[in-house]
């Protein structure tokens, strides 16, 4: 689709920019209409009549073609891409409600009908997906790979699955000796932030809590990491970061006009310190402060330490922006994208809510205007066609659905998923609307280069962020996951290869737990 535009009753359309250079149109080269067959424009003389050019860059439709298109007040029309040449076909928007979303155009001579099949709400599908998976059953006994496997999330399956070994005291007691072991004098672990965290996190899934002597000595050595004074509350990956920041802003303040320095940078010993806070992680996208913040933050909540100075600070500057490394990475300078100084009303928060609900419905677009513009000329809405099929309504092309989105909101959600905050619960519980929007496949999985490089097992990791949260999309994400889940279990009852296998199948387990399947 090159372009979609309105036509008025006198036969005015606008030719944009995209459709003037596929039709190789430089300066006032004449235009000609051939309505053979399809009503097709091309700079040709070959082909059909010359048509009215006006000022260049709009053409007057004859009355015959308006008449063959069924044009009314000012309708819409397709220009299609043709071999040196645009079909103009008049378009209509359809959409109906469906188990996922997707969209498609069908062609006939005249006409295109972008069909645009919608999310149905989970009040509708929920019970539907109920029914349809209540004798649900996998094809390999998960208990075969967790049998006498003596890891950590070996260990937490089989807590979910209530299938304790007789072994299992003994292993927690390990596991919780193994990590403190590892624990320095000041409280951290390798003096790093994530891999301090991660050990809370795992030590609190042990059983540990905040009453213990260790984990009091960890949580005091997070919290008191140097804060930045653009950034309070959140975590950098190094504390020599708090002083680079610092002269990148000064810099940036001083400089007029130019591409200016950046603090957001991806450099390799920081994407590994982040990778070494969970073993899901792939690559994550914002190492500096979200995903290290969002590390933090989650073990910080799972212990309980939500109303901590430190902790409160962070969560107000996640009710002021993005949540992402490009919004925080010059926090409340001034020199960068955060221009607020107030968190996010209740009414703002609605409004991202809303938002995102109807990306869910539409399969991550924000609505039917972004459908009418899913064309060359509006690129960050294009959705080229990937397929085609013959039909007796026309010709069939599915376009390409919006990808995953990025990594920093999907594990800060994932991290507040034990937030008691009821702004941060909001703002959390609507970015699974838009997760759930990205789940186009028919197995339910989330596809997109970036699902595969943020997480080592994208669909799990989906799974464990979804599992966190006893909302309904999260809960029909789950269910429309079951293909997947079906189709991918590994024949020794796993889920997820190499090292990621356990903490994958703890991810799935846990999910299927949620939605009381297992």
């Amino acid at each position: 689709m090159i372009a979609i535009v309105s036509v008025y009753p006198d036969g005015r359309m606008n030719l944009k920019k995209a459709a003037r250079e596929h039709l190789g149109m430089r300066g006032h080269q004449r235009l000609f209409l051939d309505m053979s067959e399809e009503i097709v424009l091309s700079t040709d003389e070959t082909k059909g009549e010359e048509i009215e050019l006006i000022k260049g860059n709009r053409v007057r439709m004859p009355g015959e073609a308006l008449r063959r298109l069924g044009i009314t007040e000012k309708s819409l029309v397709g220009l299609v891409e043709r071999k040196n040449a645009a079909a103009v076909k008049k378009v209509e928007i359809v959409e109906r409600k469906a188990d996922r979303s997707r969209i498609f155009d069908v062609e006939t001579t005249c006409t295109l009908t972008r069909v645009t099949e919608s999310n149905l709400m989970p009040s509708e599908l929920l019970p539907k997906l109920k029914e349809r998976y209540k004798d649900f059953k996998l094809r390999y006994d998960v208990r075969d790979f967790l049998k006498g496997r003596r890891t950590l999330k070996a260990w937490g399956t089989r807590r979910i699955l209530g299938i304790p070994e007789p072994s299992d005291e003994k292993l927690r007691a390990k596991l919780i000796e193994e990590r403190l072991k590892k624990q320095r004098g000041d409280g951290s672990w390798e003096g790093r932030v994530t891999i301090t965290a991660r050990n809370l996190r795992e030590l609190a899934d042990l059983g540990m809590s905040r009453d213990d002597d260790e984990i009091q000595s960890g949580v005091r050595w997070l919290v008191n990491r140097p804060q930045s004074p653009y950034n309070p509350g959140m975590f950098f990956a190094t504390d020599e970061m708090i002083n680079e920041q610092q002269e990148v802003i000064e810099q940036r303040r001083k400089q007029r006009g130019g591409a200016r320095e950046r603090f957001n940078k991806r450099r390799a010993i920081e994407v590994n310190l982040v990778k070494a806070g969970d073993s899901l992680i792939g690559w994550p996208c914002g190492p500096r402060i979200t995903w290290t913040t969002a590390l933090a933050l989650e073990a910080l909540l799972k212990l309980g330490y939500e109303e901590e100075e430190r902790v409160q600070a962070a969560l107000r500057m996640l009710t002021m922006s993005r949540w992402c490394d490009n919004a925080q990475q010059h926090g409340l300078s001034g020199t960068g994208e955060i221009r607020r100084r107030e968190p996010y009303s209740i009414e703002e928060i609605e409004k991202i809510e809303e938002n995102c609900i109807q990306q869910f419905r539409y399969g991550g677009i924000s609505g039917t205007e972004e459908i009418e513009r899913a064309d060359m000329a509006h690129i960050p809405f294009y959705m080229r066609r990937i397929a085609y099929k013959s039909t007796p309504d026309g010709e069939e092309y599915p376009l390409r659905m919006p990808d995953v989105g990025g990594g920093c909101p999907l594990i800060m959600t994932r991290a507040l998923s034990q937030v008691k905050n009821k702004k941060l619960r909001r703002l959390a519980e609507a970015n699974l609307w838009k997760f759930a929007g990205w789940q186009h496949s028919p197995d339910g999985s989330f596809p997109g280069k970036y699902a595969e490089r943020y997480f080592k097992c994208p669909q799990a990791a989906f799974l464990s962020i979804f599992a966190g949260y006893d909302h309904p999309v999260a809960k029909t994400a789950i269910l429309k996951m079951i293909p997947w889940i079906v189709e991918n279990q590994n024949e020794d009852g796993s889920w997820g290869h190499g090292s990621a296998k356990d903490t994958s199948t703890l991810a799935v387990v846990g999910a299927l737990r949620s939605v009381e399947l297992i």
